[in-house]
């Protein structure tokens, strides 16, 4: 009986050692020792000393807690040297500039190959950008498929400006005023009380009172 037990026992061991050594195997195969995922983009991003400057705005306009998050972007940055050419009216302009870079970044992950056809992808800004092959717009990607955690991002040798559509063109421009004038003098506000909110009721006449805003 007793050698019994004992072998019991040195089976149940050895069967405890092999289990041990396969979960650590097992372990060791599914970790993620790729350095690249420890980072979010907005940390990706601020390593990478060729594009501070673009990085600097990420931060001023707050679209670098964005491009931190959770969610999947894509970003593409111009180089310092490509922003050189930035008009100051739109660096010294937090509007301005938030749309500037809203323009380089789009939701979901997109990878850049030469083989790519022509795709029409949404920036954060509502603006559409056409990439195609290895090419942001007109600007050239010379450093493509860096991701981060939760997305990638190219460098760009170029920025790629945000083009007012024609409504705010047409409200911009100084060049056309007799046709500026008559296109906006057709611009009315109509009310529509089956769209509005009511917050109250008029204690005098007995009419609802909207909200305007």
């Amino acid at each position: 009986m007793m050698y019994q037990k004992n072998r019991m026992l040195l089976l149940i061991g050895l069967f405890a050692m092999a289990f041990y050594g396969c979960a650590k195997k097992w372990d060791d195969h599914t970790q993620v020792t790729d350095p690249n995922l420890n980072n979010n983009l907005a940390q990706a991003i601020k390593l990478n000393t060729s594009i501070g400057n673009f990085n600097s705005f990420l931060v001023k306009t707050g679209y670098d807690k964005i491009v931190g998050s959770s969610k999947t972007y894509t970003v593409w940055a111009p180089t310092d040297q490509a922003l050189v050419q930035l008009s100051p009216a739109i660096v010294n302009d937090t509007a301005q500039l938030k749309l500037f870079v809203a323009n380089h970044i789009s939701n979901q992950a997109y990878l850049m190959s030469a083989g790519n056809a022509n795709q029409r992808i949404k920036m954060l800004n509502g603006k559409y950008i056409i990439l195609s092959g290895n090419k942001f717009d007109s600007a050239n990607v010379i450093t493509a498929n860096q991701y981060a955690s939760n997305g990638i991002y190219h460098v760009i040798d170029k920025f790629i400006p945000r083009y007012d559509n024609c409504w705010e063109f047409l409200n911009n421009t100084a060049s056309v005023p007799m046709m500026k004038t008559y296109i906006l003098s057709l611009n009315h506000n109509i009310f529509d009380p089956t769209n509005a909110k009511q917050t109250g009721v008029d204690p005098n006449s007995g009419l609802p009172i909207y909200d305007t805003t």
